[in-house]
This record gives C-alpha cells, structure tokens and sequence, in this order.
C-alpha cells in the first residue's frame, strides 16, 4: 500500500478534549481568582448571581467535556476491537495468514537444518498472500497514527505477528522500496515504534 503523503503522529481526539477541558478549568480557575482578589470597585467585578451562573455554566462545560472524552476513547477502542475481529473472521485474512504462517515455519526449519542456507525468507513465498498481510499491517499502522485506533490495544495483540512479518520480509520491501521509496512507511514506523516501546 502507497502513501502518498507522510502521515504524521496524530494526538488521539481524547487528549485534544482533555487540553481544552484544561485550558475550560484554568479559565474558571482565573476567574474566581479576579472575583476573590480583585478590589470591590474595580473593573471587572461582578454580582455574586453573575459569578454563580458563569462558574455554573464553566462547571458544565467541564463535564460536557469530560463525558466526551471518555465516550471518544470508548468509541476508538470499539473501532479498534471490531478491526481486530473482522481480520480474525475473514476467510481470506485467514487464508494469507496460514499461507505465509506456513511458509516462514518451513524457512525456519531449513535455516536449522542448514545455518549456511542462502536463500531470503520472502524466496518462493505467495506474493499475493505477503502483499494482502504488509497491506493490513500498513492499514493498521495509518490508523494508530491518526489516532483512529488504540496503539496499546493493537501491540498487545499483534506485536508478535507484526514483528514475525516485517522481520521475514523487509529485504522483500527494501527492494520494492527502490521503485517506490512510500510503499509500507507506515507498517516500518509501526514496527519501529513498537519495538521502542518494548
């Protein structure tokens, strides 16, 4: 899969509304700080029923913000969950899947059989079957950079499969990187990305 521009690290839209229901309680914050300190006469000052209904209309927004936030990371977890399950209940995710399984088993077999062996793990593989798994792999890294999916959920589940096909096939995508320098950045950031984490 090509990416035509460079996607960045996106702040997942909880952490956005979390900001902004900071910045609404520092507001709030500031203001009954004036309405406390500030001279009885200066300006600015207001009557205690304005004071009431602005800090009431504050406190709400925080709420109103806070429930949000809550319900957008609820939301992106039930994507992340329904991702998981459609790529686990498709025949043909499956199909790939136990093809190259299959495939890097019998690799590995000879490798230790033969610690001289020559050959690259992607030699003789399905190409159809390795292009259908990076594609899924690159589809989840653009949603964990966008935000769209849960990053911790994903590497709790997929660390090692992603892992077992990057490793296996990255001199087969350093070489169709050549004709396409964009083609899986994303599923070698994601790779990378969780590798540093551990």
């Amino acid at each position: 899969m090509v990416t035509r521009k460079r996607i960045k690290p996106a702040m997942k839209p909880s952490q956005k509304l979390g900001f902004f229901l900071a910045a609404v309680f520092a507001w709030l914050v500031v203001f009954l700080l004036w309405e406390v300190v500030a001279p009885r006469d200066s300006f600015g000052q207001f009557k205690a029923e304005h004071v009431l209904s602005i800090s009431t209309a504050l406190l709400a927004m925080c709420g109103w913000l806070f429930t949000n936030m809550i319900s957008m990371r609820n939301l992106i977890r039930k994507h992340t969950i329904d991702t998981l399950l459609q790529s686990r209940l498709s025949s043909t995710y499956m199909r790939y899947a136990d093809i190259l399984s299959r495939h890097y088993t019998d690799f590995d077999s000879r490798r230790k059989a033969n610690p001289a062996l020559r050959e690259s793990p992607t030699d003789h593989v399905d190409v159809h079957a390795l292009r259908y798994i990076l594609n899924y792999f690159e589809f989840i890294a653009i949603g964990i950079k966008r935000g769209d999916l849960d990053d911790e959920m994903l590497r709790d589940s997929l660390k090692s499969i992603l892992r077992k096909n990057v490793e296996m096939s990255i001199h087969w995508i350093r070489r169709a990187q050549l004709d396409n320098p964009k083609l899986y950045v994303n599923l070698l950031w994601l790779h990378h990305h969780w590798q540093l984490q551990g």
